[in-house]
């Protein structure tokens, strides 16, 4: 067993929970933070893979999976490799920089397990002052324009919903594959919050999330929202009861109108 804890896998792939950290050479200095908080997840010991990016390796790092990439790999390319490394049905994603509380992962392990109609699930981030003091709380499931940044920092999800993430570097292909998923209604969203970021970061970050979102909408054909697909047949269902109105229902009728006297 490795001497920090993290890594150690399961037998049973079905209750393991896969970490997934991209590390580029903008920010893989702050890794260590990241894995630190990884070795204080309480009941769950994830796997954890780290998509290298950067431009001369990080090398390996004790306890993980570090998968090698090229520095203009696309994330969604990244994902992909990650998945090949991985056999976890759960995957959890990490933003380097962002810290992870330490029950993120088991209760949205638990989360998943309860909802199965859902794969896809987000949680809330805490926002710090430059002295660490909680200045706010960002909920990115009540973002209107585009989900808040660093929002994947609370995302875990399904490994066959995540396979779906598109390979394009010209697009931002997780943000596509949740609003995919929420639009097929199976996204959820824990109202707590699971991750702490910097404010500062936070703002400087606001005008790319726009930039994002607005790229999807760009997206032909767009993407629909999410509708109960019953309705329809809810409408059709009652408009051929009313075509087969019975006597006794055309009294009923009238009697509540008060338009007939028993």
């Amino acid at each position: 067993m490795p001497a920090d804890g993290v890594g150690i896998m399961s037998t049973n792939s079905a209750k393991t929970v896969a970490v997934f950290i991209a590390v580029t050479e903008d920010n893989w200095r702050s890794l260590a933070v990241n894995l630190s908080d990884l070795q204080r997840q309480r009941d769950i010991c994830p796997h954890v893979v780290i998509l290298d990016s950067t431009e001369s390796g990080i090398g390996a790092v004790e306890g993980t999976s570090v998968v090698r990439l090229e520095p203009d790999t696309s994330f969604g390319d990244a994902i992909h490799e990650g998945l090949k490394k991985s056999p976890a049905e759960l995957i959890a994603l990490g933003v380097v920089g962002v810290r992870m509380l330490p029950n993120r992962l088991v209760r949205q392990r638990t989360d998943l397990s309860i909802n199965q109609h859902i794969d896809l699930v987000t949680s809330n981030l805490v926002l710090l002052d430059e002295e660490g003091r909680l200045a706010a709380e960002a909920n990115p499931h009540k973002a209107q324009e585009a989900p808040t940044p660093f929002w994947q920092a609370g995302v875990m999800i399904r490994r066959n919903a995540l396979a779906r993430i598109g390979r394009s570097a010209d697009l931002p292909v997780d943000l596509f594959l949740y609003m995919k998923l929420r639009s097929e209604g199976r996204t959820g969203h824990m109202d707590v919050a699971l991750s702490v970021a910097s404010l500062s970061e936070f703002n400087a970050n606001i005008e790319d999330s726009l930039e994002e979102a607005m790229s999807i909408r760009n997206i032909r054909p767009p993407i629909g929202p999410n509708t109960d697909k019953w309705a329809k047949e809810r409408v059709r269902f009652d408009e051929r009861l009313a075509q087969q109105t019975s006597v006794t229902d055309a009294l009923d009728r009238m009697i509540r109108e008060g338009s007939f006297d028993r």
